[in-house]
């Protein structure tokens, strides 16, 4: 029926029961919902509430939410493995060419133009990631927003990246490379010519504590050398592990998701909303209500609920009754009450 006729129908002509208000951002929120509550508690009026306990905006809201802290985690891993994979690659450039540091520096070239062709080296790179990674963001961006103006039904979410965004994701990949090639620069300008031109002078080795000496002293050959080195080189070590450590912290989280997404499904769907059909009264029902529901074509097993909303200003309970429906094509593992129960 139109909105006209069914109004008349139920004496309810130019009548509502929902009302959403826009508010100015100088409104006082609390003291404004006070003052309707009470101008509408004669009329049926059962409470306002905030735009945070809608159901719509809440799931857009924890989304987003969860999208930020995504934003906020994922990045810096990404980016502390980019300095320690630089940090590498550096180092042992540097190592290899130490005869060519060493000639250069016999001919006049100072640190500075040493540090320099490296910084660029690494400069080089990270430009060159930047610029992939800023279409690929482009085009990934206007993707995912699309996907969330088809999820949830926006009239319209365009992607909006302005050239604040991109210059500081390219200055973040460009802090990361220096940060990652300061060490192995700083190792290069170091190098004396003489030193540089000759072989590297081998490791120099001290014996350990008394202590870590006797402990080590019960493994065998192999496990000594590996504890000794791990013990004398402290920040390679660390270095070492703090990568292992990001590395697998990462595989954890992207193996995480799809494990949670099945569990909700399985709570949702399995364990919590087990029905395939919901009717829903205004009012309590009869128990022969229950029994005819039951007879109808196709239906397996019904159960009934009631549940109570309990208004913010009000303590009386408005009873909403209704039936939870499974039909011969439902599959569950749990059995839900049958027909007959009260």
């Amino acid at each position: 029926m139109g909105r006209e006729a069914l109004g008349r129908a139920l004496d309810l002509d130019g009548a509502f029961n929902d009302v959403v208000l826009r508010l100015a951002p100088t409104a006082d929120r609390p003291q404004l919902i006070a003052e309707i509550d009470r101008r509408l508690a004669p009329h049926g009026g059962r409470g306002l509430y905030g735009r945070d306990r809608m159901l719509s905006a809440r799931y857009l809201s924890d989304e987003l939410s969860q999208l930020r802290t995504l934003a906020s985690i994922l990045p810096p891993i990404f980016l502390l493995v980019a300095v320690f994979l630089l940090n590498v690659t550096l180092s042992r450039l540097v190592a290899t060419e130490r005869a060519n540091i060493g000639l250069f520096k016999a001919f006049g070239y100072d640190n500075r133009a040493i540090g320099l062709h490296y910084i660029k080296f690494a400069l080089s790179f990270c430009i060159a990631g930047g610029l992939v990674g800023t279409l690929f963001g482009r085009y990934l961006g206007g993707y995912m927003a699309e996907v969330y103006q088809s999820v949830y039904r926006l009239p319209e979410l365009p992607f909006e990246g302005g050239f604040g965004v991109y210059a500081a994701a390219v200055l973040v990949s460009v802090l990361a490379a220096v940060l990652g090639a300061v060490s192995a620069v700083g190792r290069a300008a170091r190098l004396a010519p003489a030193a540089a031109l000759s072989p590297p002078a081998p490791t120099r080795f001290a014996r350990l504590s008394e202590r870590l000496e006797a402990r080590v002293a019960r493994l065998d050959a192999r496990l000594r050398m590996l504890v000794r080195r791990i013990v004398r080189f402290p920040r390679r070590s660390a270095t070492t592990v703090g990568g292992l450590a990001l590395s697998l912290a990462l595989l954890v989280m992207s193996e995480h998701f799809p494990i949670a997404i099945d569990r909700i499904i399985d709570v949702n769907f399995g364990i919590t909303q087990r029905m395939d059909v919901t009717l829903a009264f205004a009012e309590r029902e009869r128990a022969e209500v229950l029994r005819e529901v039951a007879r109808l074509p196709g239906v397996r097993e019904v159960e009934p609920l009631r549940t109570a909303e309990v208004p913010r200003s009000t303590v009386s309970l408005a009873p909403i009754c209704g039936l939870s429906i499974r039909s011969r094509r439902g599959s569950h593992s749990r059995p839900a009450l049958p027909a007959n129960s009260g």
